[in-house]
């Protein structure tokens, strides 16, 4: 299994060094972007054209230190830029325009400086690790979502629905009594209407949380559970038997990656060409 997975990602990375311009690569120093270095060292006579970016303050975000050391283990051409609070102030009514919607994803804005950083080295083409993560389950999103289901989500479905349901109103309205504990209780309240524990990696508001964020006027607000329901049916449909974490990689595949992160990346390097 280790080997095909290294075949598929050495023939995915050859793939995508198919062009008749200049190409490089985002690198973060993570194992995503580091495959990806290691993998096109490999098929490279000439160094891999490496791009990374930190901010000069905050140092605790920054990742230089394990970008440098993948750079140097490989013997990549190295580039690296700094951005600071006047980057991000000057960036912002242009970052509106090429989002084009409300977005509000701060990681587009060194995302826009790297690729400015690898435009103004001449390099037309990059490629980055995006999406890795919501395939191979690397957030703890995804574990404590799995867990949550098997030790808690499956035995309480086998309770009647008139003691779920009373449950899940009893914690909600203490919750919301005490003041906190409130997206605990929303899990709770979901599971006993017998809704799955997981929406998907970039959830902000559901259930009752959204209704309150929502101005509807007194209609009605769409139910965002119908969506993630109906991929929910077609990941049983298309593969019978999968587990909850090849469901969850069906969802973000469906969801996250192609309206969120893919997205992002392609406005911001298209921005620049």
């Amino acid at each position: 299994m280790e080997q095909r997975l290294l075949d598929l990602l050495r023939a995915s990375i050859e793939k995508r060094m198919m062009a008749d311009v200049p190409f490089g690569v985002f690198l973060s120093g993570g194992v995503d972007s580091s495959t990806n270095v290691a993998l096109m060292s490999e098929l490279m006579s000439s160094p891999v054209r490496t791009f990374s970016i930190a901010f000069k303050e905050y140092e605790q975000y920054n990742e230089l230190g394990y970008a440098r050391e993948i750079a140097q283990r490989f013997g990549t051409d190295h580039h690296e830029v700094l951005i600071d609070w006047d980057d991000l102030e000057s960036f912002l009514p242009e970052m509106i325009f090429h989002q084009d919607e409300p977005i509000a994803d701060w990681v587009c804005v060194p995302l826009h400086y790297v690729s400015k950083l690898a435009r103004d080295n001449d390099t037309i083409v990059v490629q980055v690790g995006e999406g890795s993560d919501e395939l191979f389950h690397g957030y703890d999103t995804y574990i404590n979502a799995a867990r949550f289901r098997r030790r808690f989500w499956e035995p309480f479905q086998r309770l009647p629905a008139p003691v779920r349901n009373g449950t899940g109103r009893a914690v909600t309205g203490l919750a919301r009594r005490v003041g906190r504990g409130e997206v605990h209780a929303l899990a709770v309240a979901e599971a006993a209407a017998g809704r799955l524990p997981f929406w998907g990696g970039a959830i902000c508001y559901q259930g009752a949380i959204k209704d309150r964020v929502i101005a509807h006027n007194g209609g009605t607000i769409p139910d965002s559970y119908e969506v993630v329901e109906r991929f929910w049916r077609a990941a049983e449909r298309d593969r019978p038997g999968a587990d909850l974490l090849s469901k969850m990689t069906y969802l973000e595949l469906k969801q996250r990656l192609a309206e969120l992160l893919l997205m992002r990346v392609d406005k911001m390097t298209m921005a620049l060409s």
